[in-house]
Protein backbone atom coordinates (compact mmCIF):
# COMPACT_ATOMS: atom_id res chain seq x y z
CA UNK A 1 0.00 0.00 0.00
CA UNK A 2 1.52 3.36 -0.99
CA UNK A 3 1.86 6.09 0.91
CA UNK A 4 0.77 9.84 -0.45
CA UNK A 5 4.31 10.61 -0.36
CA UNK A 6 5.52 7.30 -2.24
CA UNK A 7 2.95 8.61 -4.96
CA UNK A 8 4.37 12.24 -5.00
CA UNK A 9 7.65 10.72 -6.16
CA UNK A 10 6.84 8.85 -9.34
CA UNK A 11 8.48 9.86 -12.40
CA UNK A 12 6.43 12.02 -15.09
CA UNK A 13 6.78 10.51 -18.41
CA UNK A 14 9.46 12.14 -20.44
CA UNK A 15 7.20 13.22 -23.62
CA UNK A 16 5.54 16.44 -22.60
CA UNK A 17 2.82 18.80 -24.44
CA UNK A 18 2.66 21.14 -21.75
CA UNK A 19 2.41 24.03 -23.92
CA UNK A 20 -0.67 22.73 -25.64
CA UNK A 21 -2.37 21.72 -22.40
CA UNK A 22 -1.80 25.30 -21.24
CA UNK A 23 -2.83 27.14 -24.63
CA UNK A 24 -5.76 25.60 -24.20
CA UNK A 25 -6.54 25.86 -20.40
CA UNK A 26 -6.06 29.82 -20.32
CA UNK A 27 -9.01 30.37 -22.72
CA UNK A 28 -10.94 27.98 -21.33
CA UNK A 29 -10.76 29.49 -17.46
CA UNK A 30 -10.71 33.22 -18.67
CA UNK A 31 -14.27 32.04 -20.64
CA UNK A 32 -15.47 30.34 -17.52
CA UNK A 33 -14.88 33.23 -14.88
CA UNK A 34 -16.05 35.49 -17.41
CA UNK A 35 -19.66 33.75 -17.90
CA UNK A 36 -19.76 33.60 -13.55
CA UNK A 37 -18.29 36.87 -13.02
CA UNK A 38 -20.90 38.03 -10.78
CA UNK A 39 -21.04 34.77 -8.83
CA UNK A 40 -17.45 35.00 -8.12
CA UNK A 41 -17.63 39.12 -7.46
CA UNK A 42 -20.95 37.86 -4.69
CA UNK A 43 -18.92 35.40 -3.20
CA UNK A 44 -15.97 37.41 -2.54
CA UNK A 45 -18.32 40.08 -1.19
CA UNK A 46 -20.25 36.90 0.92
CA UNK A 47 -16.89 35.57 2.47
CA UNK A 48 -15.95 39.57 3.71
CA UNK A 49 -19.93 41.02 4.73
CA UNK A 50 -20.60 37.42 6.34
CA UNK A 51 -19.17 35.80 9.38
CA UNK A 52 -21.42 32.24 7.84
CA UNK A 53 -19.40 32.51 5.00
CA UNK A 54 -15.60 33.73 6.21
CA UNK A 55 -14.43 29.73 5.72
CA UNK A 56 -14.57 30.80 2.05
CA UNK A 57 -11.53 33.22 2.24
CA UNK A 58 -8.98 30.73 4.95
CA UNK A 59 -10.00 27.50 2.34
CA UNK A 60 -8.96 29.47 -0.92
CA UNK A 61 -5.61 30.69 1.08
CA UNK A 62 -4.64 27.32 2.18
CA UNK A 63 -5.13 25.49 -1.04
CA UNK A 64 -3.04 28.20 -2.86
CA UNK A 65 -0.70 28.17 0.02
CA UNK A 66 -0.08 24.34 -0.12
CA UNK A 67 0.26 23.99 -4.24
CA UNK A 68 2.31 27.17 -3.55
CA UNK A 69 4.70 25.18 -1.70
CA UNK A 70 4.63 22.25 -3.38
CA UNK A 71 5.24 23.65 -6.66
CA UNK A 72 8.56 22.59 -7.47
CA UNK A 73 7.70 18.59 -6.90
CA UNK A 74 4.61 18.78 -8.89
CA UNK A 75 6.34 20.58 -11.74
CA UNK A 76 8.99 17.58 -11.80
CA UNK A 77 5.89 15.22 -12.19
CA UNK A 78 3.71 17.56 -14.89
CA UNK A 79 2.56 16.60 -18.12
CA UNK A 80 -0.20 17.48 -20.11
CA UNK A 81 -3.22 14.49 -19.89
CA UNK A 82 -5.86 15.45 -22.11
CA UNK A 83 -7.46 12.11 -21.50
CA UNK A 84 -8.25 12.70 -18.14
CA UNK A 85 -8.63 16.46 -17.77
CA UNK A 86 -11.12 17.17 -20.98
CA UNK A 87 -13.86 15.43 -19.38
CA UNK A 88 -13.83 17.29 -16.37
CA UNK A 89 -13.54 20.23 -18.66
CA UNK A 90 -16.35 19.61 -20.44
CA UNK A 91 -18.47 18.58 -18.07
CA UNK A 92 -18.06 22.20 -16.30
CA UNK A 93 -18.19 23.69 -19.86
CA UNK A 94 -22.14 22.16 -20.24
CA UNK A 95 -23.02 22.94 -17.00
CA UNK A 96 -21.81 26.55 -16.71
CA UNK A 97 -23.59 27.02 -20.23
CA UNK A 98 -26.85 25.42 -19.56
CA UNK A 99 -27.39 27.67 -16.20
CA UNK A 100 -26.39 30.79 -17.99
CA UNK A 101 -28.55 30.30 -21.59
CA UNK A 102 -31.43 28.44 -19.61
CA UNK A 103 -33.85 29.74 -17.17
CA UNK A 104 -34.46 26.75 -14.68
CA UNK A 105 -36.31 28.26 -11.66
CA UNK A 106 -32.96 28.39 -9.90
CA UNK A 107 -32.67 31.13 -6.75
CA UNK A 108 -29.95 32.82 -7.10
CA UNK A 109 -27.74 31.51 -3.92
CA UNK A 110 -28.42 27.78 -5.46
CA UNK A 111 -27.53 29.38 -9.13
CA UNK A 112 -24.28 31.15 -6.97
CA UNK A 113 -23.08 27.87 -5.71
CA UNK A 114 -23.50 25.65 -8.90
CA UNK A 115 -21.68 28.07 -10.92
CA UNK A 116 -18.80 28.46 -7.96
CA UNK A 117 -18.80 24.47 -8.05
CA UNK A 118 -18.51 24.34 -12.15
CA UNK A 119 -15.41 26.93 -11.51
CA UNK A 120 -13.79 25.11 -9.48
CA UNK A 121 -14.41 22.11 -11.64
CA UNK A 122 -12.85 23.51 -14.17
CA UNK A 123 -9.58 24.40 -12.60
CA UNK A 124 -9.23 20.78 -11.16
CA UNK A 125 -10.10 19.63 -15.06
CA UNK A 126 -7.83 22.01 -16.33
CA UNK A 127 -4.88 21.03 -13.35
CA UNK A 128 -4.99 17.52 -14.80
CA UNK A 129 -4.73 18.85 -18.68
CA UNK A 130 -1.64 20.87 -18.06
CA UNK A 131 -0.47 19.15 -15.49
CA UNK A 132 -1.31 15.07 -15.32
CA UNK A 133 -2.66 12.65 -13.28
CA UNK A 134 1.00 12.38 -11.00
CA UNK A 135 0.44 16.05 -10.13
CA UNK A 136 -2.90 15.55 -9.38
CA UNK A 137 -2.14 12.86 -7.01
CA UNK A 138 0.12 14.88 -5.22
CA UNK A 139 -2.15 18.39 -5.39
CA UNK A 140 -5.25 16.34 -4.49
CA UNK A 141 -5.77 18.07 -0.83
CA UNK A 142 -5.18 21.46 -2.10
CA UNK A 143 -7.55 20.79 -5.06
CA UNK A 144 -10.27 19.46 -3.02
CA UNK A 145 -10.13 22.15 -0.39
CA UNK A 146 -10.86 24.66 -3.01
CA UNK A 147 -14.36 23.83 -3.28
CA UNK A 148 -14.39 25.40 -0.18
CA UNK A 149 -14.93 28.75 -2.31
CA UNK A 150 -18.47 27.06 -2.69
CA UNK A 151 -20.68 29.18 -0.57
CA UNK A 152 -23.63 27.50 0.90
CA UNK A 153 -27.33 27.67 -0.41
CA UNK A 154 -29.10 29.95 2.03
CA UNK A 155 -31.78 26.60 3.09
CA UNK A 156 -28.88 24.69 3.53
CA UNK A 157 -26.84 27.15 5.84
CA UNK A 158 -30.08 28.14 7.86
CA UNK A 159 -30.28 23.99 9.00
CA UNK A 160 -26.96 24.71 9.94
CA UNK A 161 -26.91 27.10 11.88
CA UNK A 162 -30.28 26.02 13.75
CA UNK A 163 -28.66 22.59 14.52
CA UNK A 164 -25.58 24.59 15.85
CA UNK A 165 -27.71 26.93 17.75
CA UNK A 166 -29.70 24.08 19.78
CA UNK A 167 -26.74 22.20 20.07
CA UNK A 168 -25.63 25.09 21.79
CA UNK A 169 -28.33 25.67 23.83
CA UNK A 170 -27.96 22.07 24.66
CA UNK A 171 -24.21 21.90 25.95
CA UNK A 172 -24.54 25.61 28.22
CA UNK A 173 -27.76 24.11 29.53
CA UNK A 174 -25.72 20.84 30.65
CA UNK A 175 -23.39 23.24 31.91
CA UNK A 176 -26.19 24.94 34.04
CA UNK A 177 -27.46 21.31 35.27
CA UNK A 178 -23.47 20.32 36.10
CA UNK A 179 -23.04 23.41 37.84
CA UNK A 180 -26.65 23.13 39.84
CA UNK A 181 -28.25 25.92 38.45
CA UNK A 182 -31.94 25.36 37.66
CA UNK A 183 -32.65 25.41 34.32
CA UNK A 184 -35.25 25.52 31.48
CA UNK A 185 -34.41 24.98 27.76
CA UNK A 186 -37.67 24.89 25.40
CA UNK A 187 -35.61 25.06 21.53
CA UNK A 188 -32.94 28.10 21.49
CA UNK A 189 -34.15 29.49 24.40
CA UNK A 190 -32.64 29.59 28.08
CA UNK A 191 -33.94 30.43 31.08
CA UNK A 192 -31.93 30.27 34.58
CA UNK A 193 -32.54 32.92 37.97
CA UNK A 194 -32.94 36.13 36.72
CA UNK A 195 -32.04 35.74 32.90
CA UNK A 196 -33.76 34.84 29.59
CA UNK A 197 -31.27 33.93 27.07
CA UNK A 198 -31.89 33.42 23.35
CA UNK A 199 -29.44 31.77 21.27
CA UNK A 200 -29.58 33.74 18.07
CA UNK A 201 -28.30 32.97 14.78
CA UNK A 202 -25.63 35.24 15.47
CA UNK A 203 -24.57 33.44 18.42
CA UNK A 204 -24.55 29.64 16.60
CA UNK A 205 -20.94 29.54 16.67
CA UNK A 206 -21.30 29.37 12.74
CA UNK A 207 -17.90 30.96 12.09
CA UNK A 208 -15.87 29.34 14.70
CA UNK A 209 -17.53 26.20 13.74
CA UNK A 210 -16.48 26.58 9.74
CA UNK A 211 -12.95 28.26 10.72
CA UNK A 212 -12.05 25.09 13.08
CA UNK A 213 -13.42 22.59 10.58
CA UNK A 214 -11.01 23.77 7.76
CA UNK A 215 -7.75 24.31 10.12
CA UNK A 216 -8.40 21.04 11.46
CA UNK A 217 -8.47 19.32 8.19
CA UNK A 218 -5.58 20.96 7.14
CA UNK A 219 -4.15 19.68 10.34
CA UNK A 220 -4.64 16.32 10.16
CA UNK A 221 -3.94 15.63 6.78
CA UNK A 222 -0.33 16.71 7.38
CA UNK A 223 0.14 15.03 10.78
CA UNK A 224 -1.64 12.15 10.26
CA UNK A 225 -1.37 9.47 8.28
CA UNK A 226 -4.38 7.02 9.17
CA UNK A 227 -7.73 7.99 7.69
CA UNK A 228 -9.72 6.42 10.65
CA UNK A 229 -7.35 9.13 12.65
CA UNK A 230 -8.17 11.95 9.88
CA UNK A 231 -11.82 11.14 10.12
CA UNK A 232 -11.72 10.95 13.86
CA UNK A 233 -10.31 14.32 14.55
CA UNK A 234 -12.74 15.84 11.47
CA UNK A 235 -15.59 14.34 12.84
CA UNK A 236 -14.87 16.34 16.58
CA UNK A 237 -14.14 19.45 15.58
CA UNK A 238 -17.95 20.28 15.04
CA UNK A 239 -18.91 19.07 18.38
CA UNK A 240 -15.94 20.70 19.81
CA UNK A 241 -17.08 23.97 18.19
CA UNK A 242 -20.95 23.24 20.04
CA UNK A 243 -19.26 22.79 23.04
CA UNK A 244 -17.27 26.01 22.95
CA UNK A 245 -19.80 27.97 22.83
CA UNK A 246 -22.08 26.51 25.27
CA UNK A 247 -19.52 27.20 27.75
CA UNK A 248 -19.03 31.03 26.32
CA UNK A 249 -22.88 31.02 26.98
CA UNK A 250 -22.19 29.73 30.03
CA UNK A 251 -19.60 31.85 31.62
CA UNK A 252 -21.14 35.39 30.41
CA UNK A 253 -24.48 34.33 31.69
CA UNK A 254 -22.88 33.33 35.40
CA UNK A 255 -21.03 36.37 35.33
CA UNK A 256 -24.19 38.27 34.37
CA UNK A 257 -25.79 36.95 37.32
CA UNK A 258 -23.51 36.20 39.69
CA UNK A 259 -21.15 39.59 39.48
CA UNK A 260 -21.99 42.39 36.71
CA UNK A 261 -24.99 42.65 33.93
CA UNK A 262 -22.76 44.80 32.06
CA UNK A 263 -20.94 40.93 31.19
CA UNK A 264 -23.51 40.08 29.22
CA UNK A 265 -23.32 43.25 26.41
CA UNK A 266 -19.56 43.47 27.27
CA UNK A 267 -16.31 42.58 25.58
CA UNK A 268 -16.47 39.42 26.72
CA UNK A 269 -19.95 38.57 25.23
CA UNK A 270 -18.20 40.37 21.75
CA UNK A 271 -14.50 38.33 21.76
CA UNK A 272 -14.89 36.10 24.77
CA UNK A 273 -15.18 33.31 21.81
CA UNK A 274 -11.58 34.15 20.24
CA UNK A 275 -10.23 32.88 23.50
CA UNK A 276 -11.96 29.56 23.65
CA UNK A 277 -11.59 29.06 20.06
CA UNK A 278 -7.60 29.14 20.65
CA UNK A 279 -8.27 26.95 23.45
CA UNK A 280 -10.14 24.77 21.27
CA UNK A 281 -8.09 24.51 18.24
CA UNK A 282 -5.10 24.05 21.40
CA UNK A 283 -6.98 20.81 22.17
CA UNK A 284 -7.38 19.75 18.67
CA UNK A 285 -3.32 20.25 18.67
CA UNK A 286 -2.70 17.74 21.27
CA UNK A 287 -4.81 15.50 20.28
CA UNK A 288 -3.57 15.07 17.19
CA UNK A 289 -0.10 14.96 18.16
CA UNK A 290 -1.16 11.96 20.51
CA UNK A 291 -2.36 10.34 17.79
CA UNK A 292 0.70 11.11 15.34
CA UNK A 293 2.71 9.36 18.53
CA UNK A 294 0.60 6.60 18.58
CA UNK A 295 0.99 6.11 14.79
CA UNK A 296 4.54 6.37 15.06
CA UNK A 297 4.96 3.91 18.01
CA UNK A 298 2.67 1.33 15.77
CA UNK A 299 4.83 1.78 13.10
CA UNK A 300 7.85 0.63 14.49
CA UNK A 301 6.47 -2.53 15.93
CA UNK A 302 4.44 -3.30 12.53
CA UNK A 303 7.91 -3.17 10.39
CA UNK A 304 7.76 -6.27 8.61
CA UNK A 305 10.91 -8.85 9.59
CA UNK A 306 13.43 -9.06 6.46
CA UNK A 307 16.16 -10.28 8.57
CA UNK A 308 18.46 -13.63 7.62
CA UNK A 309 18.55 -16.45 9.79
CA UNK A 310 21.04 -15.15 12.77
CA UNK A 311 20.62 -11.06 11.78
CA UNK A 312 20.15 -8.53 14.53
CA UNK A 313 16.80 -7.07 13.89
CA UNK A 314 16.88 -3.48 12.59
CA UNK A 315 14.21 -0.41 13.56
CA UNK A 316 14.05 2.41 11.58
CA UNK A 317 13.23 5.55 12.94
Amino acid sequence: MHSEAAECSGVAPKAKSKVRGWLIIWPLWFLFAAIARQSIIETLRLSIAKDQYSYILLAICISLAIIIAERQRIKSLAHADFVAGIPALAVAALVLLFLTASSVGLSSDVQRAVQMSVLVLSCVGGFVLCLGRLAFKCALFPLLLLFGAVPLPDRMLTVIIDQLQQGSALSAAALFWVAGVPVAREGTVLAIPGLTMLVAPECSSIRSTALLFVTTLTLTHFLLRSRWHRVLVVALSVPLSIAKNGLRIFIIAMLGTRLDPAYLTGRLHRYGGIVLFALIVTAVLGLVFMLRARERKRQVFSLPSTRAAGDRPRILV
